[in-house]
């Protein structure tokens, strides 16, 4: 199973406000859609002091002079990979995505870094309604 195919099999475990394909579509407009043999993410650039509904709505976009984060929507795949080209696009001081319970986790960019230099595999599910 290729990553999207495993981010697509949880928008179907895991019931979303919207359709796998309208995130992708949302995603190539306000922030990234990543995607290759080895991992796929759904994340935009972000200000992480905004009201969480700004942060996890990909209608909304923001200014890159503003970010300070990339808030990662859905992940599959070798996290190692996404934060190469996370630093192609502009490393921002913090990384955050949410768990199920909706509370959004921010992690010093570079700490994150650090960390997963063990890690070959990771998976976000996609947090779903408020």
């Amino acid at each position: 199973m290729t990553p999207r195919e495993r981010v697509q099999e949880l928008y179907q475990r895991f019931p979303q406000p919207r359709s796998f394909e309208e995130d992708i579509r949302l995603h190539r407009v306000t922030g990234y859609v990543i995607e290759t043999a080895d991992v796929f993410v759904l994340g935009r650039p972000v200000r992480h002091d905004v009201p969480v509904e700004a942060i996890v709505c990909p209608h909304v976009s923001f200014a890159w002079e503003v970010c300070d984060a990339w808030y990662i929507w859905a992940l599959a795949g070798n996290i190692k990979r996404m934060l190469e080209i996370v630093d192609e696009l502009g490393p921002l001081p913090l990384l955050g995505w949410a768990r199920r319970n909706g509370v959004i986790r921010w992690h010093p960019y570079e700490e994150t870094r650090r960390r997963v230099e063990g890690l070959s595999q990771m998976t976000i599910v996609p947090r779903g309604t408020l």
